[in-house]
């Protein structure tokens, strides 16, 4: 056993480092190859630059610690034990209540995941997650919230929104409209001296990493509208946060979603080679990954070895291979006993597929929504794309008719786990339904574009290109 801890650690090091390029890796920093810049004049000398519209950084799926919201207020995400994990205690804690009556321990975000610990064998290893990013803009002179003020600058420029990244973006969105509100606010009070002397000229540049991209943009175009549900009109775009917004910046954005999330709701997600599987039945009740599947129009998902599409919104398709949630495995069936104790087995997987029905509509809701063409945003908002082409990208997939298999057919290039055409929204030669006021091209994994100096060459110029 403890040789098999040694090398779960060794790979979750390496992994989390860069060392191991391995397509489909939330966590990988690997960066290599060359880019294409934005801009191919000089970067502006950011030291001189103190007049800085505010920024609001905003994490990406499992980008946030967690926490209970008990009196032992116990963390659940962030730090990982080889042996929680084997056990899938650690796992467990994270399912979503699958119904309003279910005895439940309410979990919420404590902070960004700037750094996560791995334990094993009683030794703990910290590693880096979005620290060096927060780093680098402070390096350009921005003051993080909680920070002690520079001298003659009274108020912080860099906020951070941290989430429940289980919990459906529209969901986050509105707490979003909140976070911001009250930050306005607060700049409100200690800004007579800037440039923006009135509330409503008080706009936030957005800094939005892989599913915190979708959040921004539902956020400026819609506000804290809720997305609905069935039938209900889907919500009016009315620009309703832009009123607060200057840049939106894109960075390894699944704008039309990725077939991981498919997959991994299938077969489970291993956060790395060594690692315990992360078992579909707890991923099924996230319902930011129903909200994520790539868009139909895409055809990513077909029957093997034809030309059918295969409509994974269905829930007669999830019923009849028993795919996520509703997975027959010994696994899930522990897992439905211990969220659903008092029901019998037979009524716990009833309540799972109402459950997912619910996930599902919300998915396709969600997908319906966000390819509508956005047209030209209201000035001075500005869309921006840092993405990535040089890791080998799951794009297709193939599901066996017969079993319900799923397993990936085809790759594209991308980060290892959004392709660049979902990040751009362009396939099939469609238009893209957003309008791209700039964009970059680099070289680096989901998390190893952040890596890459210049990642940080082009969002420093997007920061400080037309100061108004």
């Amino acid at each position: 056993m403890r040789i098999l801890q040694v090398f779960f650690t060794a790979g979750w090091v390496l992994l989390l480092c860069g060392c191991l390029k391995l397509s489909g890796s939330y966590h990988s920093r690997a960066v290599a190859g060359d880019v294409k810049l934005l801009e191919q004049h000089p970067a502006p000398r950011y030291e001189e630059r103190m007049s800085h519209h505010p920024v609001i950084f905003i994490h990406g799926l499992l980008g946030a610690e967690l926490q209970t919201l008990d009196d032992g207020k116990r963390q659940v995400w962030g730090r990982f034990a080889y042996a929680d994990m084997a056990s899938q205690r650690l796992f467990r804690k994270l399912a979503l209540p699958l119904t309003a009556a279910q005895k439940y321990t309410p979990i919420a975000s404590s902070g960004l995941l700037n750094e996560s610990t791995v334990a094993v064998g009683g030794v703990e290893i910290p590693l880096l997650n979005y620290r060096p990013v927060i780093d680098f803009l402070k390096k350009c002179h921005y003051v993080m919230e909680g920070d002690p003020l520079p001298e003659n600058y009274p108020h912080s420029t860099l906020f951070v929104y941290h989430y429940d990244w289980r919990k459906g973006i529209d969901e986050n969105a509105a707490g979003l409209s909140r976070f911001i509100e009250e930050k306005k606010a607060y700049l409100q009070k200690v800004c007579q001296y800037m440039k923006f002397k009135k509330a409503h000229e008080i706009r936030f540049d957005l800094i939005g990493h892989s599913m915190g991209g979708l959040l921004a943009r539902y956020y400026v175009q819609h506000g804290d509208a809720a997305l609905g549900k069935n039938n209900e009109p889907l919500p009016v775009l009315n620009w309703r946060g832009a009123k607060n917004v200057r840049n939106v910046i894109m960075v390894a954005t699944p704008n039309s979603g990725y077939a991981d999330t498919f997959f991994e709701l299938v077969n489970g997600l291993y956060l790395t080679p060594a690692a315990p599987v992360f078992p579909q039945g707890v991923l099924g009740t996230f319902v930011s990954y129903y909200q994520m599947f790539p868009d139909p129009a895409s055809r990513s998902v077909m029957f093997a070895n034809s030309d059918r599409t295969v409509d994974i919104f269905d829930i007669q398709l999830w019923l009849k291979y028993q795919w996520g949630i509703l997975s027959r495995s010994l696994e899930n069936r522990r897992l439905l006993a211990e969220l659903l104790p008092e029901l019998s087995e037979e009524q716990r997987f009833n309540v799972a597929a109402d459950y997912l029905r619910s996930c599902l509509d919300s998915g396709r809701r969600f997908k319906l929504l966000m390819a509508r063409p956005m047209g030209l945003p209201p000035e001075p908002v500005r869309f921006y794309l840092l993405a990535s082409a040089g890791f080998p990208t799951a794009e297709k997939l193939a599901v066996d008719a017969f079993t319900g298999d799923v397993s990936v057919s085809g790759r594209a290039a991308g980060d290892g786990k959004v392709t660049l055409s979902s990040a751009f929204y362009a396939h099939n030669k469609a238009a893209s339904p957003i309008f791209w006021h700039g964009s970059c091209t680099l070289d680096g994994a989901h998390m190893g574009i952040m890596y890459n100096e210049l990642f940080k060459y082009n969002l420093m110029h997007i920061l400080f290109a037309e100061l108004q």
